[in-house]
């Protein structure tokens, strides 16, 4: 593939000026795909809300862009909030999930007046209601249920089955029910689920729809009242050897009508959904260098700069990526094993057979928008990556390149 085949950008000049590793997002892309599954929904419910997984990459140049599209953000972290409150996003236009959200958390959250905070155990609402007093205020809270369906998906990314640390079971959710209904500080306002990430099973999300309403009903019997949104979380399966989502968007579609159309369905409820990888995953590349071409008992390898630090994915899932060469060079293809600078056996990007590579080459490891920078860390005193966005052919950098004073300036000397 050639450089015109990545968004028409000049991926050369972008290395010469900022250097290898470094990650590159198309807002166009993100952009294109926000409205692909808004309209997808559309056709089948016309009254939903769209909240974009911040932790799939939390660039404010990105929360501003759904913003812009009418979208919100879905945040786990007192990070992923002020992120969205510098976006421009209003409290409204957020929601507050994760199962392990400290008391500063929750307050912040709360006095920022949230779409809702969703619960996921009996003791974490009782510190939404000791929070709730103190700013003196009723808070909106939603409960995250345990679906009970094990997603065909890798176990780290199986979230909904039963013993899971997300959400509550039957039992507890019923309890943090009777308990919201007897405290004057609280607005009870939807329920949530989550299945999992990266599912491509029409049967998994259908389960889970199905078991999320049998928490619904739940919901009306005890409170007297529907509640006003129904969030089915997301999940919805990046295909990684094609980029391409719309067969998982049309199983998840098809799904989704059955689900909005089940008697037990409320009239007039709100349908929430918190994509983070359909919308951004495709949207981006990380661009890397070869830095030395050997061979060690009859395997070739292409040493990289990019390192399991600044891409976490294969390292943790297993998963491999497409890698392209954008040094054009004759000759005939040849397998490399890719691997990065971190000294760990596992800093290996998986075998590709790419045209013969030298030292210097350029490389692109795509469908990284996902979970990419958002996972990069300083492991061997590395410095994190920049980011930099293209919107209409124009290009800047969203997230400057780490320096070493950067890491090192949190440790105290002498």
């Amino acid at each position: 593939m050639s450089e015109d085949g990545f968004w028409g950008l000049d991926l050369d000049s972008i290395v010469k000026e900022h250097g290898t590793p470094t990650y590159v997002v198309n807002l166009d892309l993100v952009e294109k795909n926000f409205e692909a599954l808004s309209s997808t929904v559309r056709r089948i419910y016309s009254r939903f809300k769209i909240f974009y997984a911040v932790k799939a990459n939390p660039l404010i140049t990105i929360l501003k862009l759904v913003r812009e599209l009418g979208g919100g953000a879905e945040v786990v972290s007192m990070g992923e909030l002020e992120a969205s409150r510098r976006a421009g996003l209003n409290g409204g236009e957020v929601l507050f999930n994760g199962p392990g959200k400290t008391e500063v958390e929750i307050e912040a959250a709360i006095g920022f007046g949230v779409y809702s905070v969703n619960v996921e155990s009996v003791e974490e609402l009782m510190t939404v209601r000791k929070a709730a007093e103190r700013l003196r205020v009723k808070a909106r809270v939603g409960f995250r249920v345990n679906p009970g369906v094990k997603a065909a998906t890798h176990k780290y990314l199986a979230l909904g089955f039963q013993g899971s640390k997300f959400g509550l079971d039957a039992k507890s959710y019923r309890a943090a029910l009777h308990e919201a209904k007897r405290t004057r500080r609280f607005l009870p306002m939807g329920v949530q689920m989550h299945v999992g990430s990266q599912v491509f099973r029409e049967s998994d999300f259908q389960k889970g729809f199905l078991n999320l309403l049998r928490f619904v009903n739940v919901f009306k019997s005890v409170l007297g009242f529907p509640p006003e949104f129904i969030d089915i979380g997301g999940g919805i399966g990046l295909n990684y050897e094609t980029g391409d989502t719309s067969i998982s968007l049309n199983r998840f579609s098809r799904a989704l009508s059955k689900l909005v159309n089940n008697p037990d369905w409320p009239d007039g409820t709100t349908l929430v959904m918190e994509p983070g990888r359909a919308l951004v995953g495709n949207a981006g590349i990380l661009l890397t260098r070869v830095l030395y071409v050997k061979e060690s008992n009859g395997r070739l390898w292409a040493i990289v700069d990019a390192g399991m630090n600044d891409f976490m994915r294969t390292a943790l899932y297993g998963v491999k990526h497409r890698v392209v060469s954008l040094t054009p060079r004759r000759g005939r293809p040849v397998k490399y094993a890719l691997g990065g600078p971190v000294c760990e056996s596992s800093d290996v990007f998986g075998e590709y057979v790419l045209p013969p590579l030298k030292k210097g080459d350029l490389l692109a490891l795509l469908d990284v928008g996902a979970y990419g920078c958002s996972m990069s860390s300083n492991y061997n005193g590395r410095p994190r990556p920049p980011t930099l966005v293209s919107r209409l052919g124009r290009v800047h950098v969203a997230e400057r390149r780490e320096t070493i004073d950067d890491i090192l300036r949190r440790q105290a000397v002498g």
